[in-house]
C-alpha cells in the first residue's frame, strides 16, 4: 500500500468525521423540536480496484424511527383527541342539566310545580296558589324551552367547529402532498430525505389529531394517506374535504356531509376531533332533544283534565242502518236508524242504554258523536256499521280515554263513614247497573271493593285507594258514578259519593298544531302527533296565564277537583314512554323519574368521558415516550458520539501528518536534478 493511499484513506475518515460531527451538531441542537428524529450517517468501507481498501465513504444522513410506534402514535393521536373533544361536550352538557337531586335541575323545577299545584290543591279557591301555580308552570316550561336551545347551541357550535377543523384538515393535506414531491424527488437524487419526512410526519399527525386515518409509505418514499373507510386523500396530489357549516341549528335542520370529489365520507371519520363532533353534532345532542321530545309529551298529556272521546263519522249514513259496538266495555246493537244524521245515530244508541241513565251519547257536530258520563267524563266507546245500505265508518279520537295512564281523569271516590264488619252485604249501582255483593270476607275497604269487584266484572275496576275510601273506574281509567249502600250484616258503614270532576275550561290556543286542539290542557303549543322539538315551544296555555282562576273551574261551575287531578296526574301517573334518545326500550315510569332519569345518564356520560379523557391522555403519554425513546436525541448518546468523532478527526488528522512528513523525508533524499 503507497503514502498516496494512506492519503486519501486519511482525507475520507477526516471527512466522515466532520459529515458526523456536523450531524451530532444538529441532532443537539434541535433535540427539542416537534417531530425531530435523530439522524445518522451510513459509513462504508471505499474498495479502490486491485489495490483493497480506500479508506471510508459516508451515505446521506438518515432518521431513526420505529415505523409501528409512529403508526401507533398516530392512532392514540386520533382516539385521545375525541376523547378529549367529546369530554369538553359532556362537561357543557351536565352544566345544561345539572345533577340528580341538585336545585336548578329539571327533575328539581318538575318538583315545585308538582309541589304548587299540591298546595293548589288543598285551597283551590285562593287566587295566590292559583297564580303560583301557573307561575311554576311558566318556569317549568322556561326551562325546557332554554334546554332545547341550549342543545340546538352545542350543536350549531359543533358543526362550526367542524368547519374549521376540516379547514385545518385541508391545509395538512396539502402540506402532507408537497412533502411527497419533495422527498420523491431528493429522493430520485440521491440526497437526504430525513428531514422532509420529519416534516411530514409530523402533518400526518396533526392530521390524526383532527381525523382517523390510515397511511402507508411507496418505494419512492412517498406516503399515501387515507380515511379510515379507505378514501383516498393524498397518492400524488392532495383531495380536499368540502365541507358547508349549517350556521344556526334546529332539530329539524338539515346538516352538511363530508365530501371528497361528491362522494360522502362522513361515515369514515369516527375518531380526532371531527369524529368527536360528528358525534356530538349528529348522535349525542339530538338524543337528548329526543329524550326531551318524549317528557314535553307526557307532561303535556299529564295537564289535561277531562277531555271526552268523539267518534267522528266518515262516509254517508242511510236510513235503516244497524250501529254495533260498545261503551266501556259493554256491548250493544242498535235498531235501524230512523235518519241517516249524527243525531239519528246518537239517540239510537242511547236508546240501548235506556237502563244506565248515566251514560250520555249526543251528536256533538253534523258528524260528530260523543259519549260521556252524567258528570261529564269521557267514556271509551267503539262504533260500527252492522248492517244497512250507508257507507260511514267511525274513528275514535283519542283511540281511548285517556290515550295512557297520564291523562288526567278525575275519578269519583266512594268515602266510608262508621265500621265495616265481616259479612256485611253491599247493594249499589255502577253507572246505573245495580249490583248486590256476597258477604264481605274482611271488614276493610280492600274487602269491600273485592266483594263489588265480583259482581261487576272485568270491565269495571273497583279498587280501595285508602283505608276508608274506594273508587270506580273503568279499565282505561275513566271514573265511572257509583252508589253503595249497606244492605244487610253488623257493621255501621256508610258511604259518600265523591263528585267527578270538570274539565279543565282551558280554551283551545290553536298553537299544538293538533286536530284535536289544546283546549283542557294545562300546557299549549305541543305537537304530540309530528313534533319533534316540543320542548322548544311548550308553554303554558295562554288562557290560563290570563285567567289562573280556571284552575278552580268557572265562575258558573267551580270545579274543585281539577286541582287535585292535575296535581295527582303530575305526581303520580306512570305513563309509557317510548323509546327516545339513549333510551332504547319503553319505560313505565313517572315524570320524576323521567327526569332523574336524563339527569343521571348525563351525569354518568360526563363522568366517564372525564375519566376516558384522562386514560387516553396516560396512554398517548406512553407511546409518546416509548417513540421517543426510539426516534428522539438522547444526548448522552449524542455528547458520547461527540467525543469518538473529535479523537477519529485527529487521528486522521494525524495520519495526514504523518504521510506528509513521510513525503518530505522522501523528497529529501531524492537527488535534485
Amino acid at each position: 500500500m503507497g503514502l498516496g493511499i494512506s492519503l486519501n484513506e486519511a482525507v475520507s475518515g477526516l471527512q466522515a468525521a466532520q459529515a458526523n460531527l456536523a450531524l451530532i451538531s444538529a441532532n443537539i441542537a434541535n433535540a427539542n423540536t416537534p417531530g425531530y428524529s435523530n439522524q445518522t450517517l451510513p459509513e462504508t468501507t471505499q474498495i479502490v480496484t486491485g489495490q483493497g481498501g480506500g479508506g471510508v465513504s459516508t451515505g446521506v444522513a438518515q432518521r431513526v424511527t420505529d415505523t409501528a410506534l409512529t403508526n401507533s402514535l398516530r392512532d392514540q393521536n386520533s382516539v385521545t383527541s375525541a376523547a378529549s373533544t367529546l369530554n369538553t361536550y359532556y362537561t357543557q352538557i351536565q352544566n345544561l342539566f345539572g345533577t340528580v337531586g341538585s336545585a336548578n335541575s329539571l327533575a328539581d323545577t318538575l318538583n315545585q310545580f308538582s309541589s304548587a299545584l299540591q298546595t293548589l290543591s288543598a285551597t283551590p279557591q285562593d287566587r295566590v296558589a292559583q297564580a303560583n301555580a301557573v307561575s311554576a308552570g311558566q318556569q317549568l316550561t322556561s326551562q325546557l324551552n332554554n334546554l332545547s336551545q341550549s342543545i340546538q347551541t352545542l350543536r350549531s357550535k359543533a358543526d362550526g367547529q367542524i368547519g374549521t377543523a376540516v379547514t385545518q384538515a385541508n391545509t395538512l393535506i396539502n402540506t402532507i402532498a408537497n412533502d411527497n414531491s419533495e422527498i420523491a424527488q431528493a429522493h430520485a437524487l440521491g440526497q437526504s430525505t430525513a428531514t422532509l419526512e420529519d416534516q411530514r410526519d409530523l402533518a400526518v399527525q396533526q392530521l390524526a389529531q383532527q381525523m382517523n386515518i390510515q397511511t402507508f409509505t411507496r418505494s419512492d418514499d412517498s406516503m399515501v394517506v387515507l380515511t379510515a373507510g379507505g378514501k383516498t386523500l393524498v397518492d400524488g396530489i392532495a383531495e380536499q374535504i368540502s365541507f358547508s357549516p349549517s350556521g344556526t341549528l334546529t332539530a329539524s335542520s338539515p346538516v352538511s356531509p363530508l365530501t371528497i370529489n361528491g362522494l360522502n365520507i362522513t361515515s369514515d371519520i369516527t375518531g380526532g376531533t371531527i369524529g368527536a363532533l360528528l358525534q356530538m353534532r349528529d348522535q349525542q345532542l339530538p338524543a337528548l332533544t329526543q329524550e326531551l321530545n318524549q317528557f314535553t309529551n307526557q307532561l303535556y298529556n299529564a295537564g289535561q283534565v277531562a277531555t271526552s272521546q268523539v267518534q267522528t263519522i266518515n262516509g254517508v249514513p242511510a236510513t235503516g242502518d244497524v250501529i254495533s259496538g260498545s261503551i266501556d266495555g259493554v256491548a250493544f246493537t242498535t235498531a235501524p236508524i230512523a235518519a241517516p244524521t249524527a243525531a239519528a245515530i246518537a239517540a239510537a244508541v242511547q236508546a240501548q242504554f235506556v237502563n244506565i241513565p248515566n251514560i250520555q251519547v249526543t251528536a256533538a257536530g253534523p258528524n260528530t258523536i260523543q259519549v260521556i258520563d252524567a258528570a261529564g267524563n269521557p267514556l271509551t266507546s267503539s262504533f260500527a256499521l252492522s248492517a244497512g245500505t250507508g257507507t260511514e265508518t267511525f274513528t275514535a279520537n283519542p283511540a281511548a280515554n285517556p290515550t295512557t295512564p297520564i291523562q288526567v281523569m278525575s275519578t269519583q271516590t266512594q268515602t266510608t263513614s262508621g265500621t265495616p264488619a265481616v259479612g256485611d252485604v253491599l247493594t249499589g249501582s255502577i253507572e246505573g247497573v245495580a249490583f248486590t255483593t256476597n258477604p264481605i270476607a274482611a271488614a276493610t275497604t280492600a274487602g269491600i271493593a273485592a266483594a263489588i269487584q265480583a259482581q261487576v266484572g272485568a270491565n269495571i275496576k273497583v279498587t280501595a285507594t285508602g283505608p276508608n275510601t274506594v273508587q270506580v273506574t273503568d279499565t282505561q281509567g275513566n271514573p265511572m258514578s257509583s252508589t253503595i249502600t249497606l244492605s244487610t250484616g253488623t257493621g255501621t258503614e256508610t258511604f259518600a259519593a265523591g263528585s267527578p270532576s270538570n274539565p279543565l275550561p282551558s280554551t283551545n290556543s290553536g298553537l299544538s298544531g293538533l286536530g284535536t286542539g289544546d283546549a283542557n290542557h294545562f300546557f299549549s303549543a305541543v305537537n304530540t302527533a309530528t313534533g319533534v322539538d316540543n320542548a322548544a315551544t311548550i308553554e303554558v296555555n295562554p288562557s290560563l296565564v290570563a285567567n289562573p282562576s280556571l284552575l278552580n273551574g268557572t265562575a258558573a261551575v267551580p270545579s274543585p277537583g281539577v286541582a287535585a287531578a292535575l296535581a295527582r296526574s303530575i305526581a303520580q301517573s306512570s305513563p309509557t314512554f317510548a323509546p327516545a334518545g339513549n333510551f332504547t326500550a319503553p319505560q313505565t315510569v313517572t315524570l320524576s323519574q323521567y327526569a332523574g332519569q336524563i339527569i343521571g345518564q348525563n351525569a354518568t356520560a360526563a363522568a366517564n368521558a372525564n375519566d376516558n379523557s384522562q386514560f387516553q391522555q396516560g396512554v398517548l403519554n406512553n407511546v409518546s415516550t416509548q417513540a421517543q425513546s426510539v426516534s428522539g436525541v438522547n444526548m448522552d448518546e449524542e455528547l458520547a458520539n461527540l467525543s469518538v468523532y473529535e479523537n477519529a478527526y485527529a487521528a486522521s488528522g494525524r495520519v495526514i501528518q504523518t504521510v506528509n512528513a513521510m513525503y518530505t523525508a522522501l523528497l529529501a533524499i531524492v537527488p535534485s536534478s
